[in-house]
This record gives C-alpha cells, structure tokens and sequence, in this order.
C-alpha cells in the first residue's frame, strides 16, 4: 500500500516537471488538487489502497502524460 505523502510528492513533481499550475485545498475529508485543467481528489487517509493511487494516476495521465509515475 502506497502511503498518501509519497503520491502527493510523485503528483506535485510531475506538475512541476510539466511546468503546470498546481493548488491544492483540503475537503472535508480529501484533499482537492487542481493541475491545469484537472480536478482530482486524493483521500487523507496514511496510506491509499493501490488501486486507489493508480486511479488517481490514470485520472491525471491527461495532464501529466501517459504512464508518468512509473
């Protein structure tokens, strides 16, 4: 299981590589990021189920490219 800390770090490096705009705001109980023109939330839980973190991934692939956090 992948912890919440080590794929908000993989998302934000990305955005920075891309040079894209990034904000994050915290949700009741997801934090709410914004790169580019995508919307995405990530649960604040320690760690994210797998298939949880690869959703998130493949929900920015638009983004960030395709496959960019392996």
């Amino acid at each position: 299981m992948p912890k919440r800390r080590d794929v908000m770090r993989a998302i934000e490096r990305a955005a920075a590589a891309a040079d894209l705009p990034t904000t994050a705001r915290e949700g009741a109980n997801h934090t709410l990021l914004s790169i580019g023109s995508t919307t995405d939330s990530v649960p604040r839980h320690r760690e994210l189920a797998r298939f949880t973190a690869e959703a998130i991934f493949e929900r920015l692939e638009r983004e960030l490219g395709p496959r960019w956090w392996t």
